[in-house]
């Protein structure tokens, strides 16, 4: 049986390059003294603004709302844990969805760096693309209507409304199937909630979720969909570099970090430099599964990272082998130490481990984590900015950040032990999800 990963990658690295050459050419000089920067930086940031502006305003805003039944089903079906009604909320009061458009424009103009503005606008746009994608496609193969959608030379069919998503307690969005009621206006279900996550650091954004493996159907859509836990975390490996002015050294840098991991998995890092790696690197990778774990079970930074340890394993074949599937084997693994090497971060196509995670006894409280080990699988994929094209000219091109994503295969989920997977990664543009809309 196969488990169908979704990577959906948005690289926004040209487009930044473009308002920038378009900045200059309004300042009509190619010289940055301190006077002309500031001029630049602010015609920048109209720039940007004019796009945002312009996309929502012509698309429109419309908020996906879930709520209980209704009082008639309620006592009913009052044992039905996942009975609930969600709707496309509509309005024909111009001035309050004028005022609902406003506050999705301010929501992504309050950054005051333009680097995370770019990564707002793109991070509403992929939302509402895969709420409007999961809703079309029911629980069929979500994964051919996106790509359709996003194909370069797919034309324009008509405006989509940007959905803005509900989000649970903890702040964590998420998408219900919705189904047409051929009387009504507004969309209802009570289908659970499809499984998936967004990651972005610069110049990356990216989506993460599960669907059908396209070649048989063996894993249904709404099986997966009984399931909601997958997160992504990426990280930049240069993020250390852009702050490593505020330290005195590295040893400073990473002892504030610290007290968010175990003895284990520290000494893991601070150990990554003898055994052939870059302790930044160790650090930055066993950080991102700490973020995609907590992600994934809908807490974030509100869990203690140190309430957890994690301890990785070599499972199966990675997805750059061209041979068959490797038996699954049931004897003890040893443990990865090393996570930094090259051999792992030269997997274009992702390579996966066994991870278990488990709860460890700290001081407050730790109601996110249950007192029970999980099985997960840890899969790393690196990521290389730039096309391809500047990639082969690089004798050993190396990978400048990595997306890692987790999702649980134990007897606590849908899926087993012995599952496999396959992960699909495509790559689109910006210009993709503001078209698409």
């Amino acid at each position: 049986m196969y488990i169908q990963i979704h990577l959906k990658l948005i690289d926004l690295t040209e487009d930044l390059q473009q308002v920038v050459a378009s900045s200059r050419g309004a300042a009509h000089d190619d010289h940055c003294d301190d006077s002309l920067l500031v001029v630049l930086q602010q015609q920048q940031q109209h720039i940007f603004e004019s796009l945002v502006r312009n996309t929502v305003t012509k698309c429109g805003v419309q908020e996906v709302i879930t709520d209980t039944t209704s009082d008639k089903n309620k006592n009913k079906n009052k044992n039905n844990k996942n009975n609930t009604t969600t709707t496309i909320k509509r309005t024909n009061a111009v001035h309050s969805e004028d005022a609902q458009t406003e506050e999705v424009i301010s929501s992504i103009l309050r950054y005051v760096k333009i680097k995370d503005r770019y990564m707002a606008f793109c991070s509403l746009l992929l939302k509402s693309f895969l709420h409007h994608s999961f809703s079309s496609g029911g629980f069929g193969d979500v994964s051919s209507s996106c790509n359709n959608h996003l194909g370069e030379e797919t034309p324009v069919c008509k405006k989509r409304k940007i959905h803005i998503l509900p989000r649970t307690k903890e702040g964590k969005p998420y998408i219900v199937v919705m189904k047409e009621k051929d009387n009504e206006k507004t969309t209802t279900t009570t289908s659970p909630s499809l499984p998936f996550n967004i990651s972005h650091q610069f110049p990356f954004v990216g989506a993460a979720y599960l669907g059908l493996d396209s070649s048989n159907g063996l894993h249904p859509l709404h099986e997966i969909s009984n399931n909601p836990w997958i997160g992504l975390d990426i990280v930049s490996f240069d993020s250390y570099n852009e702050t490593k002015h505020l330290y005195s050294c590295q040893d400073e840098f990473l002892n504030v970090f610290q007290d968010y991991f175990t003895a284990k998995e520290w000494a893991h890092i601070q150990s990554a430099h003898e055994l052939g790696g870059c302790r930044i690197k160790e650090f930055l990778l066993r950080w991102s599964i700490k973020e995609a774990y907590t992600k994934a079970i809908g807490t974030g930074m509100m869990t203690n990272f140190c309430s957890f340890e994690s301890s990785l394993y070599h499972v199966g074949k990675d997805d750059d082998d061209d041979g068959e599937e490797e038996e699954e084997k049931e004897e003890c693994r040893e443990e990865v130490i090393l996570l930094s090497s090259d051999e792992i971060l030269s997997k274009r196509n992702g390579i996966h481990f066994f991870a278990r995670i488990q709860p460890m006894s700290v001081d407050g409280p730790n109601t996110a984590i249950e007192k029970k080990v999980l099985e997960w699988q840890i899969i790393f994929v690196p990521l290389f900015t730039g096309n391809e094209d500047e990639q082969i000219m690089q004798t050993t091109p190396q990978p400048s950040a990595c997306a890692c994503i987790c999702y649980p295969i134990g007897s606590e989920t849908t899926f087993s032990f012995k599952d496999h997977y396959r992960i699909e990664i495509s790559s689109f543009k910006l210009s993709n999800l503001i078209r698409f809309h």
